[in-house]
């Protein structure tokens, strides 16, 4: 495979990495902290109603910071489609870009940010009691919350820039390493066909 390709494709990946890590925290941060794994999911009975996560939603801007998150996934995905093209063809000219960027045009079109909402309420309600609802509702209402909120689709952009090229710098190592391990892997199956759910190739018969 190409190593265009092969970049191309580790690029993906670490933009989602990241982009999980990312909204992971944020949507961290807005819960109630807990002393250990298994405590901090709230009893059902305390738990936030589907109208307590639906209007904490609205008050949050959630499908504003939805469409920023979005956005700043195409934008590094793009910037890695560039970089990992240009390394291979220096000379490419602009019109050789924009059609590369036109391949990525109607991929985003399965993301349906409802449904992504719909998903989500119900893990708020595991980790949100009642009143944390209420105090989250009250704080992202107030001017301090809708100001940081008002700013959080730029963090989320620089944020996410920034991590992006961290990762980036450590790009061939990781490219390296992920490629030695997949040989690794290759190998190891071809040995042991059985892990595959396939029959061990018999050897043919020597005629006499």
């Amino acid at each position: 495979m190409p190593t265009s390709y092969s970049g191309l494709t580790m690029r993906k990946r670490i933009a989602f990495a990241f982009l999980f890590l990312l909204t992971s925290t944020l949507f961290a941060q807005q819960s109630t902290a807990r002393n250990s794994p298994n405590s901090s999911i709230v009893p059902k009975e305390e738990q936030a109603s589907r109208e307590d996560v639906v209007a904490l939603m609205d008050v949050m801007h959630s499908r504003r910071q939805v469409v920023a998150v979005i956005d700043m996934m195409k934008e590094q995905m793009l910037n890695g489609m560039h970089q990992s093209f240009l390394r291979e063809h220096p000379n490419a000219s602009p019109e050789a870009l924009k059609k590369l960027d036109a391949t990525m045009e109607g991929a985003w079109k399965f993301i349906n940010i409802d449904e992504l909402t719909e998903a989500s309420i119900p893990v708020y309600q595991k980790y949100l009691s009642h009143e944390d609802a209420l105090a989250l509702i009250a704080f992202y209402s107030s001017p301090t919350g809708q100001r940081f909120l008002d700013r959080m689709p730029s963090l989320v952009k620089e944020a996410g820039a920034a991590g992006a090229k961290v990762m980036q710098g450590h790009l061939d190592e990781i490219q390296a390493i992920s490629k030695q391990r997949f040989q690794e892997f290759l190998a190891y199956v071809k040995a042991h066909p059985e892990e595959l759910g396939e029959a061990p190739k018999q050897e043919p018969a020597k005629s006499k």
